[in-house]
């Protein structure tokens, strides 16, 4: 994950790729009525932010731009592998594109919960 500050007035910009579905699997966050991700690591940002995530999907390949809101925000463990993260909610407006992902996660359903990817 690589983050960018735009101009003034702007959103920041998240840019996550995502090498596949599995991975893709493991950080959607489907129970959200309009989607949304988990992203491991530290977080810049403050719950109620405003941003624009870029998922790059590099199989199959896709791009998506969709808005989201900061809604979570986990801290790391010291000691432990886990680093925390950060749960963002897309907008109710980019629903094209969280049914887009839904399709494309179609085949794995109940395959891996976002519970056990952060187990791991």
């Amino acid at each position: 994950m690589s983050e960018r500050q735009q101009g003034q007035g702007a959103l920041p910009v998240i840019f996550l790729n995502i090498p596949d579905l599995d991975v893709l699997a493991a950080h959607y966050l489907a129970f959200l009525d309009c989607g949304g991700v988990f992203i491991p690591g530290p977080s810049e940002h403050s719950l109620g932010n405003q941003v624009v995530v870029i998922l790059t999907l590099a199989k199959p390949a896709r791009r998506l731009a969709i808005c989201s809101t900061v809604f979570l925000l986990m801290p790391g463990k010291p000691g432990r592998q886990n680093t925390g993260g950060t749960g963002l909610l897309f907008s109710g407006s980019d629903n094209e594109k969280v049914k887009v992902i839904d399709k494309l996660l179609a085949p794995l359903k109940g395959k891996r919960l976002f519970c056990q990817a952060l187990s791991s």
